[in-house]
This record gives C-alpha cells, sequence and structure tokens, in this order.
C-alpha cells in the first residue's frame, strides 16, 4: 500500500483540516460565527441553548457529509483523469 493511502487510512492525513487551517478567510469566517454565536447566546433560555446547539450538531453533520461525498466525487474524477491519461 503507499504512504499516502496508509496516511489517509490510519486518520494521519485529513485534507479537511489542513485546507481549513491554512485557508485565511475559513479561518476568519469560522471566527466570525464563534463570536456571532456567543453574542446570540447570551440572550437565550436555557432551552433556548440547548435548541441552538442541537442546530449546530445538524448542521455539522449534514456538513460532514457533504464534504465526504465531494471528497469520494472528487477523487472518483481524478482516478478516471489518470485512467484516461493512461490510453
Amino acid at each position: 500500500m503507499s504512504k499516502i493511502l496508509s496516511k489517509l487510512w490510519n486518520g494521519q492525513l485529513c485534507p479537511i483540516e489542513e485546507c481549513c487551517d491554512r485557508d485565511t478567510e475559513i479561518r476568519n469566517l469560522c471566527k466570525l460565527m464563534s463570536e456571532n454565536k456567543e453574542r446570540l447566546s447570551q440572550g437565550l433560555t436555557e432551552q433556548q441553548k440547548v435548541t441552538l446547539q442541537k442546530y449546530d450538531d445538524a448542521v455539522y453533520e449534514m456538513l460532514s457529509l457533504a464534504e465526504e461525498n465531494c471528497f469520494i466525487k472528487g477523487f472518483r474524477l481524478a482516478v478516471k483523469c489518470m485512467i484516461e491519461a493512461m490510453r
């Protein structure tokens, strides 16, 4: 098995984290989201905070699934390009 596939399999390589860590725009948006959530949370009741957390959890799960699907489609496209190049 190649080193890169082994690292990917063992969780030593995370393309999404690397992308977000290096992208200033994404980092700035995450900071803005965090600041706005903090301001919003200050005016909420405990029950509303629970509801907001459930919303955040659902959004995170949806984004994770979308990122996974994009990775799979991108990987498949890359393999198809490699196969095409070999012909």
